[in-house]
């Protein structure tokens, strides 16, 4: 009787096989679960660090809730929450099987802004915030150019920063007036319009202001307008 030879080599490619077989078996039912079972859907998420903005309003700007965790992109949802006209920042963290949490900083108040008949409230960047987010301001500054704006529209921030310098050099001026001609500009309690152009040269334009002011009123002038924008500063008398 012939007798037939098995390689082993033969043999042992069968057995890889098989086992390779086994384990991306093993793998496919794997990955199924992960990806359908319900164990890894997302139905538990905290928000932290609101105040304006409402915790169910922020959960429908990530859209996650009710997808897989496996299906969230965390720099998507950041970027959807952040979007928010109150939200300045936010930050996205899981841990398995299903737990999500969407932390937020929300923008603050920092003055009012007028322009025409309605007022708006704006954060330190520029940024129009919601009219919810009303809260008791000292600072006011308005738009002589007057146009309207929605919640999540932004000024200039250069003007924001303008207002800032000559608020800390003039603390009894709680209102200004900004127009692209003039840039900021205020009336002071005699009713004098004092125009200030930008921030350039601040602490010299103030300083040239009480000076001027002081020899004026020892000469009897009344002022109108004093105009502090140029190397020579001008000013127009009543009458």
């Amino acid at each position: 009787m012939a007798r037939r030879r098995i390689s082993l080599t033969w043999l042992s490619r069968r057995r890889v096989k098989a086992l390779s077989l086994s384990l991306l078996g093993v793998l496919t039912v794997i990955t199924v679960y992960l990806f359908a079972s319900y164990d890894f859907y997302v139905f538990d998420i905290s928000v932290e660090g609101n105040g304006v903005v409402s915790s169910e309003e922020i959960l429908e700007a990530s859209g996650v809730e009710g997808y897989s965790v496996f299906f969230i992109d965390p720099q998507k949802v950041v970027t959807a929450v952040a979007s928010l006209p109150d939200v300045a920042e936010a930050e996205v963290g899981y841990r398995l099987p299903n737990r999500l949490s969407i932390k937020v900083r929300e923008r603050q108040a920092y003055l009012i802004w007028l322009s025409g008949e309605e007022s708006y409230y704006l954060d330190r960047e520029g940024f129009v915030l919601s009219p919810r987010a009303q809260t008791s301001l000292s600072l006011t500054l308005k738009d002589l150019g007057g146009g309207s704006l929605r919640a999540g529209d932004r000024i200039n921030p250069q003007i924001l920063e303008t207002a800032n310098i000559y608020r800390a050099l003039l603390p009894q001026v709680k209102s200004f007036d900004y127009s692209q001609t003039y840039g900021l500009a205020f009336t002071t309690e005699e009713g004098e319009k004092v125009r200030l152009g930008t921030g350039e040269d601040a602490q010299a334009k103030v300083a040239l202001l009480y000076a001027l002011k002081e020899e004026l009123k020892e000469k009897g002038i009344k002022i109108v307008v004093i105009d502090l924008r140029f190397d020579t500063p001008y000013y127009t008398v009543k009458g």
